[in-house]
């Protein structure tokens, strides 16, 4: 039996709303995520944010490399002491770990705000200093903002090569092995070596799609030797 077209239609009415409705969803979806993290910085709060990206980048650096500096000069003056337990060291530490809980504060604070900062609006100093200041953090803190910096890679606001960093840096902090071979380690007067690593075979080919040459090369440039065997984890 046909349907007029009065009949068709009214069949064909609740259709059209349903995909209407659907398409209203999707709409307000977008809306949604564009608006999470509130309104666009103004000139304002990017040239603020900026500078406070850059204090943050020289004082961080500042410290530890006065750190490492004080800890490589003991060794080479008394290398059977532990250069941990001396007074400059404990209030470099000190120092040290007062800024990492102001920086932890100021990147929270611009990333609860503003989300990860667009090429297109910051300054590199901006996504550098973020950066640096999650990768000496605490894995929690690191795990809080790991979507961010996974989303920044992704819409090409950080690099690739920062998302392995990160990924490594927090299986390190949780004692699994690492996936890209980005962390090192050394003990006492043992020579420098790579954490153990997650399926050492297959983790060039994982560097590869982080923009990352072999670990052979990157061994090369350190001046360490390393076999596959020597980092597998059973």
């Amino acid at each position: 039996m046909k349907l007029c077209s009065k009949e068709r239609n009214a069949r064909q009415r609740p259709e059209r709303s349903a995909v209407l409705l659907r398409q209203l969803m999707v709409v307000i979806s977008v809306l949604v995520s564009a608006c999470a993290h509130h309104n666009l910085p103004s000139d304002n709060d990017i040239q603020r944010i900026t500078q406070q990206a850059t204090a943050v980048r020289n004082q961080d650096q500042h410290i530890r490399s006065q750190l490492q500096h004080y800890l490589q000069l003991h060794l080479e003056q008394h290398p059977l002491s532990d250069s941990s337990n001396s007074a400059a060291v404990k209030e470099l530490w000190q120092q040290q770990q007062a800024l990492d809980e102001r920086n932890r504060r100021w990147a929270a604070e611009v990333l609860n705000t503003w989300g990860w900062p667009s090429k297109k609006r910051f300054d590199d100093v901006v996504a550098r200093s973020l950066f640096l200041v999650i990768q000496h953090a605490d894995v929690e803190f690191q795990q809080r903002f790991f979507p961010l910096v996974e989303q920044a890679v992704h819409k090409g606001d950080l690099d690739r090569p920062a998302l392995a960093l990160l990924t490594d840096r927090m299986l390190v902090n949780q004692g699994k092995p690492q996936r890209y071979g980005t962390q090192l380690q050394k003990e006492g007067d043992a020579a420098l070596q790579f954490y153990p690593i997650e399926q050492p075979e297959q983790v060039d080919r994982r560097r590869a799609t982080m923009g990352l040459g072999t670990l052979h090369e990157y061994a090369d440039q350190l001046g360490i030797i390393w076999q596959p065997s020597n980092t597998e984890i059973e």
